[in-house]
């Protein structure tokens, strides 16, 4: 039996994997090993997640079988009440909303995000730095990965079970995160697995870093999925490609993804596969906007490393000023006035 046959598909909530005003619990059905299915918003003429540079589609048709990617988890540290009014300038584009736990926020909305000049994002993230500061952390599926290690190890990070996409780190949970932390990295470190990373390869393109990476502790994954084409990623040989239309074919082991204005290319390690277009755009989900990415096989150790850094840094800087850290995958874009 090959590793595609273990494959659990772990939740993807749809409404926190794409930031939307949603609480996630059991009741919901937002436990882990179903896909999210939900009514579509999209009209028949918004083609916008046709594209394949474009983010995946904020709810998902129940036929179409979609799975998106497993949304990044974010580390907040608020310093301070958020300003009663917006500067004059973001009025248009922001809304007031209340946040996760309980507290009046103000997030970007929707028309802001597709249709405002770029300055605009840019201006909102300056304003929102003015009373918190923000982390990004790795994707849910992949800290669910990290805690599963951390217990295997006998290092166990209980900050990092969420379940539910959402916990809060208070001040006395925080003394003991950064040396905990260090102990999980070095048994990760001296166990000597591997994983994979992503590399944004677009030309043009200043891209620091991994754009993306992946660690097989909790076995194969289904990363993401619709109608045409499914992405898997397998411990042994990495990434997968299977296309859905007509004769199934999957190639594995894929090295390199690459995308024309004619046709998208998967490279694996023995063979090629072409695609066109409009059948490819689950391939810009992984990294929004890229035009050509890799993946490399990294250090297991490197695969959390900007969890690691970032809640290294994070704690210290909570801990000094006795501050709550909410970690969450929920972010301020893209939602409608909500002050109830």
């Amino acid at each position: 039996m090959n590793d595609d046959e273990h494959i659990v598909p772990r939740k993807r909530a749809v409404d926190t994997a794409l930031g939307a005003d949603a609480d996630l619990d059991e009741s919901e059905g937002s436990h882990r090993g179903e896909r999210d299915p939900g009514p579509s918003d999209a009209g028949p003429d918004d083609h916008t997640a046709d594209r394949p540079g474009a983010a995946p589609p904020d709810r998902l048709e129940a036929d179409q079988q979609i799975v998106v990617p497993s949304a990044e988890v974010l580390a907040v540290v608020r310093h301070a009440d958020p300003p009663a009014h917006p500067p004059a300038d973001l009025v248009p584009f922001v809304a007031p909303v209340v946040d996760a736990i309980g507290e009046p926020d103000w997030y970007l909305t929707e028309d802001a995000l597709g249709f405002a000049e770029p300055h605009i994002p840019l201006a909102f993230s300056r304003w929102r730095a003015e009373w918190e500061r923000t982390w990004t952390l790795d994707p849910l599926s992949s800290l669910e990965g990290l805690y599963a290690t951390s217990v295997d190890l006998d290092v166990p990070l209980l900050q990092l079970d969420i379940p539910s996409g959402r916990c809060l780190i208070g001040p006395s949970d925080q003394r003991d995160l950064p040396r905990s932390m260090e102990a999980v990295r070095e048994a990760v470190r001296e166990r000597g697995h591997h994983g994979y990373g992503f590399v944004d390869a677009t030309p043009d393109r200043e891209a620091v870093g991994l754009a993306r990476t992946w660690s097989g502790a909790l076995g194969p994954e289904l990363l993401a999925a619709d109608r045409s084409l499914r992405l898997t990623m397998v411990p042994s040989t990495g990434l997968s490609a299977t296309r859905l239309i007509g004769t199934e074919h999957t190639v594995e082991g894929v090295e390199e993804y690459e995308l024309t204005a004619d046709e998208a290319t998967l490279r694996g390690r023995t063979e090629t596969l072409r695609l066109d277009v409009e059948s490819a755009r689950v391939l810009g989900w992984l990294i929004p906007g890229a035009a050509r990415w890799r993946v490399r096989r990294i250090p297991e150790v490197v695969v959390w490393a900007r969890t690691f850094d970032g809640l290294a840094e994070c704690s210290a800087y909570a801990s000094a000023l006795g501050l709550d850290i909410l970690v969450t995958t929920r972010r301020a874009l893209g939602h409608a006035a909500d002050t109830t």
